[in-house]
């Protein structure tokens, strides 16, 4: 008997992240070229994200993502490295915030960005379009 209770704490974290939504509140955002820009995004009911999967990329470009967040920590291995240095998650994390930070923007940065958690049991995913105010405009 009391070994079926060993596994209820494991059972109920799962529980919690099992579904879940990716929202992004604004689904254009206009930075300035040089300068630094966040795109928003978060999980629904502010689900702690920092033992699940988050991946920002381009669309086609899953595989090289500008940012993963793996395994509690940012992976470098697979990244795009036009974006190594540029890009971070401010959060916080804890609360559902995956929100990507880009800096020193440049003109190939614009676009589209897809927003994508995923765990063992479900994934979501969002997308966010970058422009440029300025220069690259005109």
């Amino acid at each position: 008997m009391v070994g079926r209770w060993l596994f209820l704490p494991l059972l109920l974290s799962h529980v919690s992240a099992q579904s879940f939504s990716v929202v992004v509140p604004e689904t254009t955002v206009s930075g300035q070229l040089g300068g630094s820009v966040t795109l928003p995004c978060a999980l629904s009911d502010n689900l702690d994200v920092r033992k699940l999967e988050v991946r920002w990329y381009r669309p086609s470009m899953y595989s090289s993502p500008a940012l993963l967040y793996l395994n509690e920590k940012l992976d470098q291995s697979i990244a795009d490295i036009k974006y190594q240095g540029r890009v971070s998650l401010p959060g916080p994390l804890e609360k559902g915030d995956v929100s990507l930070k880009l800096d020193d923007l440049r003109s190939s940065d614009l676009g589209m960005y897809m927003c994508h958690v995923s765990s063992d049991r479900w994934y979501d995913k969002n997308n966010v379009s970058l422009r440029m105010q300025g220069k690259a405009e005109q």
